[in-house]
């Protein structure tokens, strides 16, 4: 979370404010291919982590060697979905101006590269996730933070533009796959980590999978998908003013770091032992300790964002972004607060209502695009986004 502060300004002065969108949208644009995962993901860790490797080790092996398959499957349509598309959104879609047009397709071919790979990690990363092993898994997402945000620095600093940059994506997403790959095979020794169709594990995964689909898909059009929305309305050098603040926001939500990863994995265990009074109690306690968590920081950042953002970036980020930001950081202290019994119900099988909820909301929000925003600006964009995550954390 710390890194990005150092190295955005680095960054952003070094690309400029239209390719640094471009870069961000590219980005935004691949992750929406992880819909096409199908929940395969969060509901192969909720099956593993019901499952002792020791004990039961076919059974893990249908369970993992079945979710490989889908990601291998569609990591590859993604891909090729990505490429073919990729004139289309660059001449449509995003409008780019011609000298941003010509890098656009390289850019859209290494991301697909980089999903492709990431699809597969996805898969790899199930183990120690299921096991409860979060420091592999931290490890793992450190050093690609690390790797890509300080080479990135490096490559602006030999003189190399925004292609090689995302070259180096592709390439970080390939040694993530390598690490996460040793980090399986050290974790279920003697268990083979190859792809397999097991109709009774397949069918498993895919029940969970369509309500968790349904919730990765609303949450990927308000956190992914609206920054390409929302080009179409503003130019891209006055997209930056929010792409910023939201991703800034967003680190509200990291400060969880030590809670969330853990309620996957324990929530399923509860599951599977039937035990709903600790899961109450630890939806409760959890969500208390979220809310003291992000409270104090919400209100400095409400408080003092503004300022950071001139002080950070300079340029006039802080009049342009200085409200959105403020909006923003409400949206993500009401989100934190929803986490906790979102993961739970996802460890109990039990997320339906919540993602038919969260599509309904997000459904609300994309309609009012067209009507606020033309008309208010990127300000509508992130009330919006406020009411939104304001409503699903009181539902």
């Amino acid at each position: 979370a710390a890194v990005p502060f150092f190295t955005t300004p680095v960054i952003l002065s070094g690309l400029g404010p239209g390719p640094y969108a471009l870069l961000s949208l590219v980005g935004s644009l691949v992750s929406q291919l992880n819909l096409l995962g199908f929940g395969a993901a969060p509901a192969s860790i909720k099956f593993m982590a019901e499952l002792d490797p020791k004990r039961e080790p076919r059974k893990v092996e249908q369970v993992f060697g079945t979710a490989l398959l889908i990601f291998l499957v569609t990591g590859l349509a993604g891909a090729v979905l990505l490429v073919l598309a990729a004139p289309f959104l660059s001449s449509f879609v995003l409008r780019l101006s011609p000298d941003l047009h010509e890098a656009a397709g390289f850019m859209f071919v290494c991301g697909a590269a980089a999903f492709f790979l990431q699809s597969i990690s996805a898969s790899f990363q199930s183990a120690p996730r299921a096991l409860q092993r979060f420091d592999v898994v931290n490890a793992g997402e450190t050093g690609a933070t690390l790797l890509t945000q300080l080479g990135a620095c490096a490559l602006l600093g030999l003189g190399l533009w925004v292609r090689a940059l995302a070259l180096w994506q592709a390439a970080v997403a390939a040694l993530g796959l390598l690490y996460f790959y040793a980090a399986a095979r050290r974790l279920l020794p003697g268990i083979s980590l190859s792809p397999r169709h097991d109709p009774e594990a397949m069918g498993r995964i895919l029940r969970l999978g369509w309500s968790m689909f349904l919730g990765q898909a609303a949450w990927s059009v308000l956190n992914q998908l609206d920054k390409v929305v929302l080009a179409y309305y503003v130019p891209m050098d006055q997209l930056v003013h929010y792409i910023i603040p939201f991703t800034l926001a967003q680190k509200l939500v990291l400060l969880l770091g030590p809670i969330l990863p853990v309620l996957l994995p324990f929530s399923s265990q509860l599951s599977n032992a039937a035990d709903r009074p600790n899961a109450r109690r630890l939806m409760v306690s959890g969500t208390k300790v979220s809310f003291l968590i992000l409270a104090p920081f919400a209100v400095l950042g409400c408080s003092f964002g503004p300022a950071f953002l001139e002080l950070w970036l300079g340029g006039g980020y802080s009049e342009h972004g200085g409200w959105i930001l403020r909006w923003l950081i409400l949206a993500n202290l009401a989100n934190g607060l929803s986490i906790v019994a979102s993961m739970i119900a996802v460890g109990f099988g039990r997320y339906q209502a919540p993602a038919l909820l969260f599509c309904a909301l997000t459904a609300a929000v994309v309609l009012s695009w067209p009507v606020f925003v033309p008309r208010f600006g990127l300000i509508a964009a992130a009330v919006a986004y406020a009411a939104f995550q304001t409503l699903y954390a009181a539902g």
